[in-house]
């Protein structure tokens, strides 16, 4: 069991929503698929450059117009200097509490679908995970597949290679580490994890990150949007559309699904035709309109589609049901 090494306390620009950042409405994870998550407070863990792992615990002080941030942190042994200042950094990227959405919500008083959602979500951080590997697995497996096959898939890689650390009495199943990955056959990868054609791609990803040959999330972050998709683009299995899912610079990452959804939303009227078609539409507006907030309104109104749909009276259709 992992004893409680070091606690932070993190402020932020108002308004921020704690609650809303770390488990977000349409299910999405925050560091691991196996987190916990009670009466506002999470429990998770991260693993960091030395390949140590840590839990973490964390809930909010403050309120929404108040923000603060109690992150406990757990660990078998006392966090060097080095490893604390590593996890602080992990904890504030993923807490996205140096982020001040006040010009986003000013850009989207402009935009009916925007506005809702905002006023739905107020407070909410697109922020997540700073971990790479984790995001290349994620963008792999959900390719060429519908979502039920995509969980399963990820759900089994968890389960065989993932690692189990508990403390603060909850037990928490982490993502499986590169290292471990990479020592696995492809042929066992393919079986236990129902990958097929994905086994080859993630075992090369495991591969290329114990080599160093694949970005760390802050070296992305220092480099422009375009350098970093090409740098993630090299990554055998990664296109522009998973690049878009895995960079930290905001993208907008539509496939054949979710681009149904936002034209709808956009431009009143269901995309006739070869969703494809729609894509360099959506994603063309997305950048003409909403620019550097772009991955802010993908998140906002993935995350508010019910919502939306019944407040702007606009029928999404089935695919509401397809992907959380």
């Amino acid at each position: 069991m992992l004893k409680r090494v070091c606690d932070f306390t993190l402020g932020a620009p108002n308004p921020y929503n704690f609650e809303l950042t770390v488990h977000k409405p349409a299910g999405w994870y925050w560091f691991t698929p196996f987190e916990a998550f009670e009466r506002g407070t999470i429990w998770t863990a991260a693993r960091l450059s030395s390949d140590d792992v840590v839990g973490l615990k964390a809930s909010s002080l403050g309120s929404v117009e108040k923000p603060e941030v109690l992150v406990q942190v757990f660990c078998e042994d006392r966090l060097s200097n080095a490893l604390e200042k590593e996890t602080l950094e992990i904890i504030r990227e993923a807490t996205g509490v140096e982020e001040d959405v006040k010009e986003f919500y000013l850009l989207a008083g402009r935009y009916p679908v925007l506005e809702q959602a905002v006023k739905d979500l107020y407070g909410m951080r697109a922020s997540e995970d700073p971990e790479v590997f984790h995001k290349v697995i994620l963008s792999i497996t959900l390719q060429m597949t519908r979502i039920e096959r995509s969980y399963k898939m990820l759900r089994l890689l968890l389960q065989n290679y993932g690692r189990t650390i508990v403390f603060d009495d909850h037990s928490i199943r982490m993502w499986p580490s590169a290292k471990t990955l990479s020592q696995v056959e492809e042929d066992e990868l393919r079986e236990k994890c129902n990958l097929g054609y994905r086994a080859t791609w993630i075992k090369k990803a495991a591969e290329d990150l114990c080599e160093g040959e694949i970005p760390s999330w802050m070296e992305l972050k220092k480099m422009s949007r375009e350098e970093a998709k090409k740098a993630l683009m090299r990554i055998r299995g990664v296109g522009e559309y998973s690049a878009d899912i895995i960079t930290p610079h905001p993208g907008f990452p539509v496939d054949v699904w979710s681009v149904k959804i936002f034209y709808t939303l956009l431009f009143g009227r269901e995309l006739e035709g070869n969703p494809r078609s729609g894509i360099p539409v959506v994603r063309e507006y997305a950048e003409k309109e909403w620019g550097k907030w772009q991955g802010y309104a993908f998140t906002y109104v993935l995350n508010d589609l019910k919502s939306l749909s019944r407040e702007l009276q606009i029928n999404v259709g089935d695919t509401l049901d397809e992907k959380p």
